[in-house]
């Protein structure tokens, strides 16, 4: 209060500097547990709401408003993100470094759609969000904590297009750590305590995109999209709240202005590097909101218990969880938060019969992981199992240890380049698809079955270790490979799709040996050829088939162990399944299961012989096309999600 005084008589009266005796200093507050007063004071300084309101903002435009953090490198990736067209990035800074402040605005200044507003007093992330919301453009506003890590694909226009709706006044996007395991889906309440529980949290996001779009009583979360004449008209975040659980806040004086209600929008993820708020910002923040909820009226209702059945878990109790700012000082400060205890559904009775699935991969989490085959493969299998009704999970290697593993039915280990150490309780399903050299005795004896993507290898070590391995090859998605994606012969003349793996690999190094005119797409490839040799760095799954289904030649190649062993790969039947003419290096059993369509070499030589017109080694395209139509019949997904769940239910219905 007398801070707002000075403030204010020093705009008409020139202060005057007077020395007052103190016999000490005060003691500060503790920081993180007290309403922010400073913040709420300056922002009445530093933001007129009253001119935002009449300012004209524009339909075509998403504004979003981000206070930067100490790393200037997050700036840059948010301005990297941000679509050209359609959409502002307005950057603050608080009080920043002369160096950061130099960059921040410098970036902005020779970037389309950018701005920087500078703001020199010590403020909250809250009013800090304020100051650059009074300056956006933007008729929607998205507004962006320093935590959030920019989304894999644009989301504002996904957002923007909720807040259309009727009734809706604030979306926000699925909020994940960064292990790729769900941090929050909106807050919930319950009847008798005022402090929320962040929705969904430990949970995997196959379980939200199964809820799928739908109203919460608040949103919490790093990122919230609204209509900026709403924002304006609310007064923006409450200056109280440093940062955490102001949008939640928000939330709430939206739907009791009338503004419209929270929705969660599962399809459009953010990734938060943090935790949502640590121990002591929390309990300051949910102080702060308990006056809001027991103002009243109370939040919307919560309807957590109908989701989440519809995800395959039901609520068996709720409970209330201390977090403190010190877990082993009793007499910390804390607060009690609901949680909802859970347990899945069980399904395997119902008709036809309903798992839980956790498909385990090695690829990393994030963007890093996006090219992996691995993860590829594991979302076709996944889509493959929930067309049967299966719910399905894909956990890349940073979720394998996520608590709420415990809810599913079925662990199944694609293995690859981790070994994954069975979960007690689960059905424990490992496929073998590549990289046999690293599999053991032990290994395979602790799961309940075990599959392997070769014949001979599976026959051979059943005999040796005495554990049954049962032949399962690998197979292709049907949905992008088939005959139909293009006509025979108008695409490139010998194609290789695939990274390089770090190493100069056999069928790329022969082809290029022999001269051959080859078109290369694939990552990592400028250690070993010419950039002018690499079509692009990468072609989208969805559209590999058309290059498979238009080229002359298809080449392809395996690990060694995986040819020694004859682990057929998937590009093999993925080539297959769009009649292409493969050349591949030698394996057991590719006369069996491809009819003439894959042919091995052994040198440059035989290469050499067999990618020259008219191809005459190959069969027809007639024949072909009825060679394709059987692969797709016996090696699909749906072929292999089929004989999975046979399996696995026979093998859970033999425990009971």
């Amino acid at each position: 209060m007398e801070r707002d005084l000075v403030l204010r008589l020093t705009r008409d009266h020139e202060p005057l500097a007077v020395d007052v005796p103190v016999l000490r200093r005060p003691e500060p507050p503790q920081t993180g547990f007290a309403d922010d007063w400073d913040s709420v004071v300056l922002e009445r300084q530093l933001v007129d709401w009253d001119a935002a309101a009449t300012r004209a903002t524009d339909e075509a435009v998403v504004s979003h408003v981000m206070p930067l953090g100490p790393e200037p490198r997050r700036t840059v990736e948010w301005l990297g993100s941000v679509p050209r067209e359609g959409a502002e990035l307005v950057l603050v800074g608080v009080r920043m470094r002369r160096a950061h402040h130099v960059l921040a605005a410098s970036i902005a200044a020779v970037i389309a759609g950018a701005r920087f507003v500078s703001v020199p007093a010590p403020v909250s992330m809250s009013v800090a969000t304020n100051v650059g919301l009074a300056h956006a453009t933007g008729s929607t506003v998205v507004l962006v904590r320093p935590e959030a890590m920019p989304p894999r694909q644009p989301i504002a226009e996904r957002l923007a297009g909720v807040l259309r709706e009727p009734g809706v006044g604030l979306v926000q996007p699925l909020v994940v750590d960064l292990d790729g395991v769900v941090l929050s889906a909106g807050a919930r309440f319950t009847s008798d305590n005022p402090h929320p529980e962040l929705f969904l949290a430990g949970l995997p996001t196959s379980d939200a995109l199964r809820i799928g779009c739908c109203e919460i009583p608040a949103p919490a979360g790093p990122v919230v999209a609204l209509r900026t004449e709403t924002a304006v008209a609310l007064g923006g975040l409450d200056a109280r709240y440093h940062s955490a659980l102001a949008e939640t806040d928000l939330g709430l004086r939206a739907h009791r202005a009338g503004r419209g209600g929270s929705v969660l929008v599962p399809d459009a993820v953010i990734t938060s590097r943090t935790a949502y708020a640590e121990p002591e910002r929390l309990i300051g923040a949910m102080s702060s909101l308990r006056s809001t909820v027991l103002a009243g009226p109370p939040p919307p209702a919560d309807h957590s218990r109908d989701r989440l059945r519809a995800a395959g878990l039901e609520v068996t109790d709720e409970r209330n969880r201390r977090v403190a700012a010190d877990p082993e000082d009793r007499t910390a400060p804390s607060v009690l938060v609901p949680e909802l205890v859970l347990r899945a559904v069980e399904g395997i009775r119902e008709s036809p019969p309903r798992l839980r699935w956790a498909v385990d991969i090695a690829a990393p989490a994030a963007q890093r992981g996006d090219r992996w085959g691995d993860t590829y493969f594991a979302r076709s299998l996944a889509d493959a199992l929930e067309r049967r009704g299966q719910h399905v999970a894909v956990d890349r290697r940073d979720a394998r240890q996520r608590d709420s593993r415990d809810h599913d039915d079925v662990l199944l280990v694609l293995r690859g380049l981790d070994r994954v150490t069975p979960r007690p309780g689960l059905l424990n399903v490992e496929w073998i698809i590549s990289h046999p050299d690293m599999i053991t005795p032990d290994e395979v004896a602790g799961f309940d079955l075990v599959y392997a993507a070769s014949t001979s290898w599976s026959e051979r070590v059943s005999r040796e270790w005495g554990t049954p391995v049962t032949s399962l090859l690998q197979c292709t998605d049907t949905r992008w490979f088939h005959p139909d994606r293009a006509e025979p012969d108008t695409g490139p003349a010998l194609l290789f799709v695939g990274n390089s793996r770090g190493i100069y690999r056999y069928a790329v190094r022969s082809a290029l040996a022999i001269g051959a005119d080859l078109t290369l797409h694939g990552n990592d490839w400028t250690d070993f050829v010419e950039r002018d040799q690499i079509a692009s760095g990468g072609v989208d799954n969805r559209e590999v088939g058309v290059l498979y289904a238009s080229a002359g030649i298809v080449l392809n190649d395996h690990h060694l162990d995986m040819r020694r062993d004859s682990f057929a790969s998937n590009r093999l039947f993925d080539a297959a399944a769009c009649g292409a003419r493969i050349l591949s290096d030698r394996i057991d059993g590719l006369e069996e299961i491809f009819s003439g369509l894959v042919l091995p070499f052994d040198n440059e030589h035989e290469l050499a012989r067999l990618v020259e017109p008219p191809y005459d080694a190959f069969p027809d395209n007639a024949t072909r096309r009825e060679i394709a139509t059987r692969i797709i019949a016996e090696h699909s997904f749906d072929k292999r999600a089929e004989t999975l769940i046979d399996d696995a239910v026979r093998e859970l219905l033999a425990r009971r």
